[in-house]
C-alpha cells in the first residue's frame, strides 16, 4: 500500500505530540473491538469496562487539562478532557492507530472525515489545523477518499503471484 497509511499514523501521532514512550500515541478514547465487560460498573457514564480476549481488564484513565479561569483571569483550573484508553504497550496502541485508520479506509473516508472522527472540535480540537499538519505531512490531499488514494503500485494479477 505505498507506505501511506505509515505515513498517516505517524503524521496522526506527531500531531497528538506525545511523548516517544507514551503507550497510547494516537489518543485513542476507546477501544470498542475489546466487549464489554457487563458484570463490572463502568469507569464512569458511557464509559463502559472492556475485557481483552485474555481475560484482563482494559484499562482507562481520566485526563484533565489546564485552562484559565474564563470566569477569573489569572487563576488556572483543570478542565476534564474525558476518558481514553491505556494500552498495555505502545505497540498495541499503535496497532490500534492502524486499525482504527483502516476502518475508515474500508468505509470511505477522507482524511478530513477521519479526523473530524478522532479530533472533533466538541473536545476542543482544532480540526482544520489538524488535517492540514496531516495532510502535509502524509502528503494527501484530505478531500479525496484516502482508498483511492493508496498507490496501486501492485496490480492484482502481481498480488495473485505473491500469494501463490
Amino acid at each position: 500500500m505505498n507506505g501511506l497509511l505509515f505515513k498517516i499514523v505517524s503524521a496522526w501521532a506527531t500531531q497528538e505530540g506525545q511523548k516517544p514512550d507514551y503507550v497510547n500515541p494516537g489518543n485513542i478514547r476507546d477501544c470498542p473491538w475489546f466487549p464489554v465487560n457487563l458484570k463490572a460498573k463502568p469507569w464512569a457514564p458511557g464509559v463502559p469496562r472492556r475485557i481483552y480476549p485474555d481475560g484482563a481488564e482494559v484499562e482507562m484513565t481520566e485526563r484533565f487539562r489546564t485552562i484559565e479561569d474564563p470566569q477569573n483571569p489569572g487563576k488556572m483550573i483543570k478542565q476534564d478532557i474525558g476518558w481514553f484508553w491505556l494500552p498495555r504497550s505502545r505497540a498495541e496502541g499503535i496497532s490500534a492507530m492502524y486499525h482504527l485508520l483502516a476502518l475508515h479506509v474500508a468505509e470511505g473516508d477522507t482524511l478530513t472525515q477521519f479526523i473530524n472522527h478522532i479530533a472533533p472540535a466538541a473536545d476542543k480540537n482544532q480540526p482544520d489545523v489538524y488535517v492540514a499538519n496531516v495532510a502535509k505531512w502524509a502528503g494527501i490531499d484530505p478531500l479525496k477518499p484516502i482508498q483511492d488514494q493508496l498507490e496501486s503500485l501492485v496490480d492484482a494479477r502481481t498480488f495473485l503471484q505473491v500469494l501463490t
